[in-house]
């Protein structure tokens, strides 16, 4: 019953749009509107490489969102290319996205073995990847080439995929994109329409299984590759496993003080709420130019009104621009009275705030500049 109620309703275009806006890295449109597979290399190519496939989308999301609701008008011209072509017409980002992720899983197929570990040497790994990376070249071409209305069989593509095998005996694991592009090729020669509604007769929940388990198995192989034979080079030219690299992060000085300070932090919220944690910031912002001013005046912050007033009167008449001749001179002495002028009169303003805050509050009384 879930299935055939999810089948049954129209599509919204903006629900789509909410859908790309607050989870389009995770394929969330895609599912909406049941392209699982556009989906899936959401997920795990961060949204269709790095975003680009979500710009994309902007434009694109009401032509998929016409396509699943199979209106009428969209149907008779669905049925009108139909005719006029056997196969769908292709296009250069598609091609290329067939060749992307045909590459990925040809090579994080061999990549994943953990070669130190079962002590694989090279000749063993060029025979694996033989059997293996052609295998997962044509399972990746075959899914980007199934998005949509495009509909191929799996078979060409391995047909195509594994006439490179002798690439790889002969010349090492590096053939994943001739892999690729022969899959492509043969793939693309029997490609044919999917026509009809897009929906899918599974339910919501049986392709949430299907994508949940194709993600575990994907990152199973990303982290084994990760773990077993991802290496970088450090500034003398030593190999060092990432899984080591990223071991002596989480131990390093950086790491240790950024934990320190979220301990930190954690404790001064404790102790003084987040209005403490407010007043602090504009402190040290300094957005109402009070730590500038005493800057300025050469001033502390535990200085009282009377010793502020005297120094303000000292300053303005050490610089004042009457008494200097040289017009060089008297202007630099005119900007630094400016100064002296403004931090006065920002210490004044900020003095008023205070005593009608205490006033408020009932605070009481005293004569250093913190507590006015």
């Amino acid at each position: 019953m879930a299935g055939q109620s999810d089948q049954g309703s129209k599509k919204s275009l903006l629900k789509a749009y909410i859908l790309l806006f607050f989870g389009g890295f995770f394929g969330l449109h895609h599912f909406y509107l049941h392209r699982s597979r556009q989906c899936f290399i959401y997920l795990i190519t961060f949204g269709g490489y790095l975003g680009l496939g979500l710009i994309r989308d902007l434009w694109r999301l009401p032509e998929y969102v016409k396509d699943f609701n199979y209106d009428r008008d969209y149907a008779v011209q669905l049925k009108a290319k139909v005719r006029s072509r056997t196969s769908p017409a292709s296009n250069f980002f598609r091609e290329i996205i067939k060749i992307s992720i045909g590459n990925m899983f040809g090579y994080f197929i061999i990549l994943c073995i953990p070669q130190e570990t079962l002590k694989i040497n090279e000749h063993r790994l060029n025979i694996i990847a033989m059997c293996l990376a052609p295998l997962g070249s044509a399972i990746g071409v075959h899914l980007a080439g199934n998005i949509g209305r495009h509909a191929g069989k799996l078979r060409h593509a391995i047909a195509g995929a594994y006439i490179t095998c002798p690439l790889y005996y002969f010349f090492g694991i590096h053939q994943v994109f001739w892999s690729s592009l022969l899959a492509k090729y043969f793939f693309n020669r029997k490609l044919g329409w999917r026509s009809g509604p897009l929906r899918s007769n599974r339910a919501w929940y049986t392709r949430i299984f299907m994508i949940t388990v194709s993600f575990t198995i994907f990152a199973s192989m990303v982290g084994s590759f990760v773990y077993f034979n991802c290496v970088f080079q450090d500034e003398y030219g030593n190999n060092i496993k990432c899984r080591e690299a990223g071991l002596n992060f989480l131990n390093s000085p950086a790491v240790r003080d950024y934990q320190q300070a979220m301990r930190d932090l954690k404790n001064y919220i404790q102790a003084y709420g987040l209005k403490g944690i407010w007043n602090e910031i504009m402190e040290q912002f300094d957005f109402g130019g009070e730590t500038s001013a005493l800057s300025v005046l050469n001033l502390t912050e535990s200085a009282d009104e009377k010793e502020i007033r005297a120094t303000y009167h000292k300053l303005s008449r050490k610089w004042h621009p009457d008494r200097y001749k040289d017009p060089k001179a008297q202007r630099e002495a005119q900007d630094i009275y400016i100064q002296i002028q403004k931090a006065y009169e920002t210490l004044s303003l900020t003095k008023i705030k205070r005593l009608k805050k205490n006033m408020r509050t009932d605070d009481g009384s005293g004569n250093s500049y913190d507590e006015l």
